[in-house]
Order: structure tokens, then sequence, then C-alpha cells
């Protein structure tokens, strides 16, 4: 059996059971990986329409969307051979953006870790390729806010009860978006952050320290440079 096709019946297997764990493992992405790297030498020894047609026919019944993230992130597997980082950028932004209709129903709480590791994974990428002479809108810090962007009004519309909720990963996201939007000198971006998570009632408290500083850091950055002195001191 060949390692395309087991990879996929752990993946349906992880989305049918909603096994956080091993669906994050799954997504998993780091350019130096074993298993990684051996998925990406059989991607360069099959033809594109055996690939798809492998995955589709384990997938497409469980789930369309499903099945279609899955051949992006093979696509992404099969980039690494390039050694572009452009390259490389362009295909893990067809993976998240693939990604995001999977995430975006009923009862994928469970995705969270993942959507997380995913998008911070989304904003070190972005910030490699620009270091490759990127400028103004070429920059691929515009394409990850946006997509984050996505995400966040995913995560804010689900009103389950926090432990249940797509919220638990609602600073994660805002704090990357932040981090874009001032490298990008967009930092009045930000507010639309801002005046969502207030009209949402999100309690900044129920999330771990670490975000809320983070969060309050650029927050006190963002009014330092819009002028607002009394906010920065709260």
């Amino acid at each position: 059996m060949s390692l395309i096709r087991d990879y996929s019946l752990l993946v349906k297997k992880a989305y049918e059971e909603q096994n956080t764990l091993l669906f994050t493992q799954l997504f998993h992405f780091t350019d130096n990986d074993p298993s990684v790297l051996a998925i990406c030498a059989e991607l360069n020894s099959m033809p594109d329409k055996a690939i798809t047609d492998s995955v589709d026919s384990l997938l497409e019944d469980t789930s369309y969307a499903l099945a279609v993230a899955v051949n992006n992130y093979l696509r992404l597997i099969r980039s690494l051979s390039t050694g572009d980082p452009r390259e490389v950028f362009e295909a893990f932004a067809l993976f998240y953006t693939s990604f995001i209709p999977l995430f975006n129903v009923s009862e994928t709480c469970y995705q969270v870790p993942v959507i997380k590791n995913l998008s911070s994974l989304l904003v070190q990428l972005a910030l490699r390729a620009d270091q490759t002479g990127l400028k103004g809108k070429a920059q691929k810090a515009h394409t990850a806010a946006r997509l984050l962007s996505k995400t966040f009004n995913i995560m804010l519309a689900d009103r389950s009860p926090i432990e249940v909720s797509k919220r638990q990963g609602l600073f994660h996201i805002t704090n990357l978006a932040f981090k874009m939007y001032f490298r990008l000198n967009t930092i009045k971006l930000c507010q639309t952050f801002i005046s969502n998570i207030g009209k949402g009632n999100v309690e900044l408290e129920m999330f771990p320290m670490s975000q809320q500083v983070t969060y309050q850091y650029y927050l006190g950055r963002y009014y330092l440079l819009d002028g607002d002195f009394p906010k920065v001191r709260q």
C-alpha cells in the first residue's frame, strides 16, 4: 500500500473520530520531517492525476472539502522540492484556503489546534518569502493577513460555550494578524479586530496569559501610534 493511501486513510480516521491529536499530527508541516520527506519522494514519482484520484477515491464520500484540503496539502509537500520560499508559500496559502471550508462547519472545535498551528506556519512562511525581496503589495504578508481575517470571523461567529467553541483560538489568530499589520504598516486594520472582539463580548481573561499579554502589547502599540494616550495608560 502506498504512503499516499496510508496517509489518506489516517486522515479519514482522524476526521471521522474527531481525533484532535491525530488530526493535528497529520497536518504537521516541517521541511525536514522524515515522514514528510518520504511522502514527498513518492509524490515526485507519481503523475498528478494518479495522486488526486487516489485521494478522492478514499475521501470524497466522507467529505469533499476534506479531499480538496488533502490534495492541496500533498501539493504543498511536493513544492518543498523546489526550495523556493515564494512557491512554498503559495502552495501553503492554497492549502490553508482549502482548509477554511473544512473548519467552517459545525462541530469542528477539535480542529482548533490544527488551525492554530497552520496559522502560525502561514505567518512564518509569509515572512520567509518576503525576505527574498518582495516589496509593497507583492508581500506575502498581505495574503497571510487576509486569510487570518477569514479564520478570525469563523471563530468569532461560534457562540458555543468556550469549552466547545472555535473561539478558543481567537486571540492566537488575532495576535498573528496584528503581527502582520504592524509588519505591513497597515495598523489601522487592527481596529476591525478590536471592534469585533468588543461587539462579540469576548472575555480576554478566559484565554491563556501568554495570549492576553501579547494582545495587550499590540493594543498598547496601536493606541500609542493612534495618539489615544488615555487608552495606552489603561
